[in-house]
């Protein structure tokens, strides 16, 4: 599972803000499965995965946060915008690995 988040208010975004959003949501999409997509007055989240809830579970939880910044005049600026790409590609990319982690055995 992955969230991402853009906090940039619903009254400041931008047409290329909106297309970023797409462009990462659609990566999100063909990497984990179809994404999930809130958006509110300050903040827009995508986010793959379900929550498993069954009574003889325990759900632990492992996060990772990290922080991507952008002035919000750059997102018509390709070369920002494809670092922004870049990076979240690159964790998506990481997350998937994780994900698919299997427990073997030494013994």
């Amino acid at each position: 599972m992955i969230t991402i988040k853009f906090f940039i208010d619903k009254k400041e975004r931008s047409e290329d803000a909106l297309k970023t959003a797409k462009n990462i949501e659609n990566y999100i999409n063909k990497k984990f499965g179809t994404a999930n997509i809130i958006k509110d007055n300050s903040c827009i989240e995508i986010s793959s995965g379900n929550n498993i809830f069954e009574d003889d579970l325990i759900e632990i939880e492992i996060s990772y946060n990290d922080k991507i910044f952008i002035n919000k005049n750059n997102f018509s600026n390709k070369e920002e915008i494809d670092k922004v790409i870049k990076k979240v590609k690159f964790v998506c990319d990481k997350i998937k690995d994780i994900d698919e982690f299997k427990y073997k055995s030494v013994f």
